[in-house]
């Protein structure tokens, strides 16, 4: 048998767990300690961010109040109409708007100047295709108005031709009235005529010089009317031409508007006297025998 060990050697046995034991309580204390901060920590953060709650619903308040004083101000100013009242702005509001149109359609205002350069352009492409004065007449003793007039009425008849081809182009352009249809053909024929004579007439007194003033003539025509920019002497000088008045007039009778219809035929009727004269002058010029 062994023998039972003495009290004081239990108690040194006993003493290790004992430390361990005390050591772990110190352990606890540290971290319950520990835990005591965080939560101190915790309860100021919850503090502050009560106080920025409590600061932004105050500003909330008074911003509902500015939104109400606000409101009530606007209600105030809300003016009161009466039945007739009403009725005026309800009339209003249905037609809001109602004026004259003055300024003419982009296409109704460009088709009138094409159909012009055609007439004119053909005019000049006659002139070149054909003799100006009859060469064979001029060494015989007829008068010079009949071999002017022999002269001029082919080209007349080309310049109606051309013309009622334009005036089909244009009313195929553009909406036209049954008026304004026979009233188109009317003026481009007449512009044709002319301008085929004036062409005419040009070629037989000036020869090749005048050919080219026919081409310069339409340059110029066509510059002004494409462009409201050119030179105050391209436009004066694009104003004075026969071309203006035809346009003019063709204007007038697709549309009904333009800038002095009675002007421009009256402007017409010069340039078709002009060319006639000029084509007795170059009859003239290239007698060789005396007229009867």
């Amino acid at each position: 048998m062994r023998p039972r060990p003495s009290g004081a050697d239990a108690l040194a046995q006993a003493m290790p767990a004992l430390v361990a034991g005390i050591d772990g309580a110190a352990g606890g204390a540290s971290a319950v300690a520990s835990g005591a901060d965080a939560s101190a920590s915790g309860a100021a953060s919850l503090d502050a961010g009560a106080q920025s709650l409590a600061s932004g619903a105050a500003q909330l308040d008074q911003g509902a109040d500015q939104l109400a004083a606000g409101l009530a101000t606007a209600v105030e100013q809300i003016p009161a109409y009466s039945d007739a009242d009403v009725a005026t702005l309800s009339n209003l509001v249905a037609e809001p708007v109602r004026a004259d149109q003055t300024e003419l359609a982009a296409g109704l205002s460009a088709v009138p100047l094409f159909a012009v350069l055609a007439l004119w352009i053909g005019g000049l492409a006659a002139a070149l295709a054909r003799r100006a004065v009859p060469g064979r007449e001029l060494m015989t003793s007829a008068a010079s108005l009949g071999i002017t007039w022999r002269a001029m009425w082919p080209m007349l008849a080309v310049g109606v031709g051309q013309g009622a081809a334009v005036s089909v182009a244009v009313l195929i352009a553009l909406v036209a009235t049954p008026a304004q249809g026979l009233a188109t053909v009317v003026a481009c024929v007449v512009v044709g005529a002319v301008f085929a004579v004036l062409n005419e007439g040009l070629a037989a007194v000036f020869g090749g010089v005048g050919r080219l003033v026919a081409v310069v003539a339409g340059v110029v025509a066509l510059a002004a009317g494409l462009s409201s920019t050119v030179p105050a002497g391209i436009a004066g000088a694009a104003g004075a031409l026969p071309t203006a008045a035809a346009r003019d007039v063709i204007l007038a009778a697709v549309s009904g508007a333009g800038r002095n219809p009675a002007a421009a035929w009256l402007g017409l009727a010069l340039a078709a006297i002009a060319g006639a004269l000029l084509v007795f002058a170059g009859v003239a010029a290239r007698r060789r025998t005396p007229p009867r």
